[in-house]
């Protein structure tokens, strides 16, 4: 039951959010800026693209660096593993250190081996079907791996071995990081990114129920919200926007894949001061919710509506 009520929650302030959301361009504020209607990706029980990860990324990164000492910790891309990829195809020869494809690569070792930063954390898309969490702490020589599925990774723990050991000379042991084992076909994204971000921030992520995803990825939707509108100037009243933080009053009824490129916005600019009303897509996504929460039924939901 109490799943079902913070599910009910987070079903009204995405409600509430969608409302006062700005329906044109891009989602603002983040590294890998995807047209807004990706949102709705969210609510569905598709496979998160790179577009979402990255964003849940630049969030934890934002937050990681607000701690004491977290500029010690580097939190990177989607793309960050492929180039240790291909420098490990390399390894035999000196295309690595003088190839300046590989400079960010070689510069993030340099920091973790020199002591200006002591991890880095980044997730990894295995055979274009699967996300994996990984970190690399260069304090404690330990490679931490978190995949939902606990799948052999063994192609990837030499590559990551290899790059550690070549900046660091030290053999790091590979060790399992604490995740949610996945029931499902689909939450892979969403909890490889939780587990980066409970490993750095316990007391903000606390690691999701296996049965609950669904409100991890409204959750997680909520936040990128939030940060696109501080980034947008619209003409909304403080009550609108403190709304996306507070649980919406339900009714009775209710209650029983390069990373700099932008893309050029799908729709024109919204110039005028009305507040908008949800694209029909997105509202009509609301319903398909059901998909992700087989603890409320259609007629629930669409008292939300």
């Amino acid at each position: 039951m109490q799943g079902k009520e913070e599910t009910y929650k987070l079903i009204g302030r995405v409600m509430d959010a969608l409302v006062i959301l700005p329906w044109a361009g891009n989602i603002k504020g983040f590294e890998s800026e995807g047209p807004i209607y990706e949102l709705a990706r969210y609510t569905t029980n598709d496979w998160l693209t790179d577009v979402h990860e990255s964003q849940m990324l630049d969030l934890l990164r934002k937050k990681v660096r607000q701690t004491p000492g977290g500029f010690k910790i580097e939190i990177e891309n989607t793309y960050f593993y492929g180039f240790l990829q291909k420098a490990y195809k390399t390894c035999q020869t000196k295309e690595y250190e003088e190839d300046k494809y590989f400079i960010h690569a070689h510069e993030i070792g340099h920091a973790l081996s020199s002591g200006l930063r002591r991890q880095v954390a980044f997730l990894v898309n295995i055979n274009d079907n699967h996300w994996v969490a990984v970190i690399l702490d260069f304090v404690h020589d330990l490679i931490l791996l978190g995949d939902s599925l606990d799948q052999n990774k063994h192609v990837m723990k030499d590559i990551l071995e290899w790059w550690t050991k070549h900046h660091s000379g030290r053999q790091f042991t590979v060790q399992p990081l604490a995740i949610t084992c996945q029931q499902d076909i689909f939450s892979c994204g969403l909890l490889s990114f939780n587990a980066l971000a409970h490993h750095f921030l316990p007391g903000l992520y606390p690691l999701v129920d296996a049965m609950l995803v669904a409100n991890g990825r409204l959750e997680m939707m909520l936040e990128v919200i939030e940060q696109h509108l501080d980034q947008v100037h619209t003409p909304l009243l403080l009550s609108d926007l403190l709304i996306i933080n507070k649980p919406r009053v339900l009714n009775q009824s209710a209650k029983t894949s390069n990373l700099h490129s932008r893309r050029k916005p799908l729709t024109p600019q919204r110039t005028t001061p009305k507040l908008p009303m949800p694209h029909p897509s997105l509202t009509q996504v609301i319903v398909r919710m059901t998909h992700l929460m087989p603890l409320m039924t259609t007629q629930e939901i669409s008292n939300l509506i």
